[in-house]
């Protein structure tokens, strides 16, 4: 005949910690990150006027972070220029800036560096065109029109594109 179980025993102390166990085979490569970089660069004098494309990146489909930068400068030694520049898809502004330009006589405040930066989502693949005009009031020509030069646009790809605003 058997008895009842008796109670649990203590625990005993920790044995010695056991060999260092070998590596592990190495893990599949993953796939690649979303990011791919365009750009467009131009170096030469571009006189412009009403909304003009000075540079452009044809895209494909997805979320771009893009940025845009001209040297402009006032060519009309008589009149300074307000001028507009705009970034911007088929169907949707990305980003504008304005910048006054003075009377062009050799000093720096008849040039200026604009910069332009946004995001933006192509749902298929698309363009990013830069343009400017001279405005005073409204769109306008002058007898002589300024120039954009040093013209950059970039644009990154990237997975995710989160719009924050106030």
């Amino acid at each position: 005949m058997k008895g009842d179980t008796g109670a649990a025993g203590a625990d005993g102390e920790a044995g010695p910690r056991g060999p260092e166990g070998q590596p592990g085979s190495p893990g599949s490569t993953g796939s690649r990150g979303p990011s791919n970089g365009y750009y467009f660069e131009t170096n030469s004098d571009k006189p412009f006027v009403n909304g003009e494309t000075l540079g452009t990146i044809e895209l494909p489909a997805g979320n771009y972070i893009v940025m845009g930068k001209l040297w402009l400068d006032n060519q009309d030694s008589t009149s300074g220029r307000a001028i507009r520049c705009y970034m911007k898809t088929a169907s949707t502004e990305i980003d504008r800036g304005k910048s006054g330009l003075a009377v062009n006589g050799g000093r720096a405040a008849d040039e200026q560096v604009m910069t332009l930066i946004g995001g933006t989502e192509l749902s298929t693949a698309g363009e990013v065109a830069l343009s400017c005009d001279v405005y005073n009031g409204q769109p306008e020509t002058p007898v002589t029109p300024p120039n954009a030069r040093w013209t950059r646009l970039t644009a990154i790809k990237v997975d995710d594109l989160a719009r924050q605003t106030p």
